[in-house]
């Protein structure tokens, strides 16, 4: 299934507890183009922008995440979730959290303007969750990354700015085998 509009779409829900965009048991998914938001007051939304469940092969690329969504993405028992040239931006409770995911890559994106979040990006019993040459501004939360019972957790290349975390890391690092932080800048300044 490919949902393309090159001149750009957005897609809208008046519905708090609901996500704007919901996918289950997919397999070679595509989205271009699109906006995702919900039409709420900020901080009263606890549906997602984009739900992934038990699918493969995602692509979405060109898209905007926008809040006031829970997570801009959230993927559940999902493997090879590629997020390109997007932005996720205004969410309450975090930008990206993953459970049971594998082959996760967030790259040449933007994250945004999610103030006061719990964690910025968060995983359980992940592997191989890449995110690179991404922008990270205006962003407050508990920790920039929090993974647990995960493997091979990078932040490549990316660029923290105007951000303020309680922590770099998150809990649970140690037990998960660590993540890395490799040609990051803004790291220091935001913590």
């Amino acid at each position: 299934l490919t949902i393309s509009a090159p001149g750009g779409v957005t897609l809208s829900t008046p519905w708090a507890y609901a996500d704007v965009l919901k996918f289950e048991n997919c397999r070679r998914l595509t989205l271009e183009g699109l906006t995702a938001v919900h039409n709420v007051e900020p901080g009263f939304c606890v549906g997602d922008c984009l739900q992934l469940e038990a699918c493969r092969d995602v692509r979405v690329t060109g898209c905007t995440l926008d809040g006031s969504g829970a997570y801009g993405l959230k993927a559940l028992d999902c493997a090879g979730i590629t997020l390109e040239n997007s932005e996720i931006s205004h969410c309450t409770y975090g930008a990206v959290s993953l459970t049971d995911c594998r082959a996760v890559r967030l790259r040449d994106g933007v994250i945004r303007d999610c103030q006061d979040v719990f964690t910025l990006v968060e995983g359980v019993g992940c592997q191989d969750v890449r995110v690179e040459d991404t922008a990270i501004r205006g962003c407050t939360a508990g920790a920039l990354a929090s993974f647990s019972q995960s493997l091979r957790v990078s932040f490549v290349g990316c660029a923290v700015e105007n951000c303020g975390f309680g922590a770099v890391n998150g809990v649970d690092w140690t037990a998960s085998g660590g993540a890395v932080f490799l040609d990051c800048t803004g790291l220091e300044a935001s913590a």
